[in-house]
C-alpha cells in the first residue's frame, strides 16, 4: 500500500503542477532503496538502479514518470536521492530516534542482522540546504544528497549511548 501511495501522490503532485502552470518541481527520493547495496561507495548517480522493494521499485517508477511528464508537457525538474535523514522531529520508529529511545531506557536496540551493516547518515539542515540550491539549479537532473561517511549501526548506538551518559 505505502508502494502504491508513493505513484499516486506522484502523480496528483503531477497534475496539480500542470493545472497551475508550475514550472518546476523537486522531488525527494530514496537513494539507498534505489541502489540497494550499492558496491560503489559512495554511490555515484549513475550508478545501475537496483531496488529490491516494493517501495525502492515505486521511488524509481516515480522518477521515471516526472521524467516522462516532463517530456510531454515541459515540467523541469530536480530529483535528490536521499540517504538516511536524522534530526529534530523525526517520527520515533525511524532508526535515529528509535535508538535514542532504547539508550534512554537502557533497553538492547533491535537491530537486524550484527549491526555491522552501515549507512549514510544526512542531517536534516543539509537536505533542506539541498532543496534550496535545486530551486536554481540541477535542472533535470538527479543528487544523491549524503554525507559521504558510513557509520555502521552498532557504532551509531554506541555514541548515543555515550552523549546520553555525559549529559
Amino acid at each position: 500500500i505505502g508502494s502504491l501511495n508513493v505513484l499516486r501522490r506522484t502523480k496528483t503532485v503531477l497534475d496539480c503542477c500542470f493545472e497551475n502552470k508550475v514550472k518546476k518541481i523537486i522531488f525527494l527520493s530514496s537513494g539507498g532503496a534505489i541502489y540497494n547495496n550499492a558496491k560503489i561507495v559512495p554511490t555515484p548517480e549513475n550508478y545501475l538502479s537496483h531496488p529490491t522493494s516494493l517501495y525502492g521499485l515505486a521511488s524509481l517508477i516515480a522518477e521515471e514518470y516526472i521524467r516522462l511528464h516532463d517530456k510531454k508537457y515541459g515540467l523541469n525538474y530536480t530529483i535528490l536521492r536521499l540517504s538516511n535523514i536524522y534530526g529534530p522531529r523525526q517520527m520515533k520508529y525511524w532508526i535515529i530516534p528509535s535508538l535514542i529511545n532504547k539508550a534512554l531506557n537502557k533497553e538492547r536496540p533491535i537491530i537486524y542482522g550484527d549491526g555491522e551493516q552501515t549507512r549514510d547518515f544526512v542531517y536534516v539542515g543539509d537536505v533542506v540546504n539541498a532543496c534550496i540550491l535545486a530551486e536554481k539549479k540541477g535542472n533535470r537532473k538527479i543528487y544523491n544528497i549524503a554525507s559521504n561517511k558510513e557509520v555502521s549501526l552498532n557504532k551509531v548506538f554506541d555514541i548515543i549511548k555515550k552523549e546520553i551518559r555525559s549529559e
